[in-house]
């Protein structure tokens, strides 16, 4: 039921949406670069994009790394079976959806102890409309996929330190490993699933730690191995880390520095590769990786205070930036925040589970506010969120009730 209703939802979204504005839900379908380079899979022209780093037009196909493989091979396999059709992407992002709203009932039950509360966040989940419009507009991007891999592996890394079991620490490296090829920020998980691990059981830590850590091992060296074989240099993420880092912070040299993405960039980057002694039509990506993190490294080492003030404005500004209309915002963003934080801290200052997952915001948190702030970055926490919000108003709701009841 919880799944039919997610994916409901997202249908009555996208059916009224599209009458509001037509041409929104297929400008991503049509211009991303994930979807590109899986066409190019699928059509035998191999992990290759007519633009390096997704963006820099090249004339020729050119070999790459910008994106993350596993969303490329999802979408490579919808388009060998389902050819000429954008409203399968539409209904790929919704079953994926779906599935995060049946694990996140899942892991409340587990970890809230009580039906009510996990049927709560799930009911919150589906007509949550931030992420319906995230997973709709970027429905070819890899958004849904990597929420739901995140949940996916919060599950069975959950049931593998509870129990003990073996199978289930292998099955959440292998997941923690295909987020990781989804979105670079989850290289970091192996760090948090050791620490939880150790902490749990110290006796049976290391036996865990070590099928947990193979596994995700094994899952990432072939990418790497592809990099290696295709650039000269084993790259375990994507080749954007160097670009995302200069174009969201090589405005700090400018007295009137722009906090956000500046719309001149590009010549800023041609200069920077020219700068380097290479040229743009004949340098490969992990080179341009190198010179656009080393500029970028300059920059923010050249001014630490106003890149200091910059990350601040962007950890405002990361809770704030959907994409989606202000009554939006204000009709279920303020009102999940207002009970959010407070039930995050609470869960710290209980000792509650739910303080397993705060780690994982404050890497997201830290990550993103350093780079680029937005909302759809730390979209895929956000169901956590609604748990952190649902345990605090059932608190809340248990102690006027309580308090209620005794003064009866």
């Amino acid at each position: 039921m919880i799944f039919l209703t997610a994916f409901a939802a997202r249908v009555i979204f996208y059916l009224i949406y599209q009458r509001y504005d037509a041409g929104f839900m297929t400008h991503e379908i049509g211009i991303n670069h994930w979807l590109l380079i899986a066409k190019n899979l699928a059509s035998g022209h191999g992990y290759t994009n007519h633009a390096l780093l997704t963006y820099f037009p090249s004339p020729s196909l050119q070999a790459t790394a910008a994106r993350g493989p596993v969303p490329v091979l999802m979408l490579s396999l919808l388009v060998t079976f389902f050819p000429g059709s954008e409203l399968v992407f539409f209904a790929y992002a919704w079953t994926l959806s779906a599935l995060t709203a049946v694990l996140l009932y899942r892991l409340s039950q587990r970890i809230l102890g009580s039906e009510r509360q996990a049927v709560t966040a799930a009911i919150l989940f589906c007509f949550f409309l931030p992420e319906m419009y995230i997973s709709t507009a970027y429905a070819s991007a890899s958004e849904g996929l990597f929420t739901f891999l995140l949940f996916a592996y919060f599950y069975t890394a959950m049931q593998g330190i509870e129990k003990r079991s073996l199978p289930n620490a292998l099955m959440a490296g292998i997941l923690a490993a295909a987020a990781a090829l989804t979105r670079p920020i989850a290289l970091l998980f192996p760090i948090f699933f050791l620490f939880q691990a150790v902490r749990k059981h110290q006796q049976k830590a290391a036996m865990l730690s070590a099928i947990f850590l193979s596994a995700f091992i094994a899952c990432i060296i072939p990418w790497a191995i592809r990099n290696q074989i295709t650039f000269g240099k084993p790259v375990f993420s994507t080749t954007l880390n160097g670009y995302n880092l200069l174009r969201h912070n090589y405005g700090l040299a400018q007295k009137d520095y722009s906090l956000h993405t500046a719309e001149d960039f590009a010549p800023y980057a041609k200069k920077t590769i020219a700068a380097s002694g290479e040229r743009l039509e004949s340098v490969s990506e992990t080179r341009l990786d190198e010179i656009f993190q080393e500029e970028a490294l300059r920059v923010i080492r050249r001014y630490p205070g106003r890149y200091l003030r910059a990350c601040l404005h962007r950890a405002g500004w990361l809770w704030y930036k959907i994409g989606v209309e202000k009554p939006v915002y204000f009709a279920q963003m303020i009102p999940l925040y207002l009970f959010m934080f407070p039930g995050i801290l609470l869960a710290i200052f209980r000792r509650h589970p739910l303080r397993a997952f705060v780690p994982y915001f404050a890497c997201f948190f830290l990550a993103y506010a350093s780079v680029n702030a937005q909302f759809r970055f730390i979209c895929p926490l956000m169901p956590c969120g609604i748990m952190f919000a649902v345990y605090m108003i059932f608190e809340l709701y248990k102690r006027i009730f309580q308090k209620g009841r005794g003064g009866t």
